[in-house]
């Protein structure tokens, strides 16, 4: 995943994800607003969005609305599934070898 611009758009293959500003009339802020530098009280919440058409929980305006957006969307949507487990799940089965029961 990389991170760039001012804006921390955070981009992953065919994704571009950012933290929108949630305004009082419900519309986001597109992904050219740094909303860090945005005067305080100028959103109501946070929102993790992908340019995809995803979009995650609203988060309070908050610094800690910020970071739970962020983790939203690196966990949610950007990281890759994990892989299938090979093992089958369950307990092991080992081979038998001559002379074992």
């Amino acid at each position: 995943m990389s991170i760039t611009g001012h804006t921390g758009l955070m981009s992953t293959g065919d994704h571009s994800g950012y933290i929108a500003g949630r305004y009082r009339d419900g519309a986001l802020s597109d992904t050219w607003t740094d909303v860090v530098r945005c005067a305080r009280g100028t959103f109501v919440g946070f929102v993790p969005v992908c340019t995809c058409d995803w979009t995650g929980a609203i988060q309070p305006a908050t610094v800690a609305g910020f970071q739970a957006s962020q983790h939203a969307l690196v966990t949610e949507h950007l990281s890759p599934a994990p892989a299938p487990s090979s093992c089958g799940g369950g307990s092991p089965q080992y081979p038998q070898t001559a002379g074992t029961r």
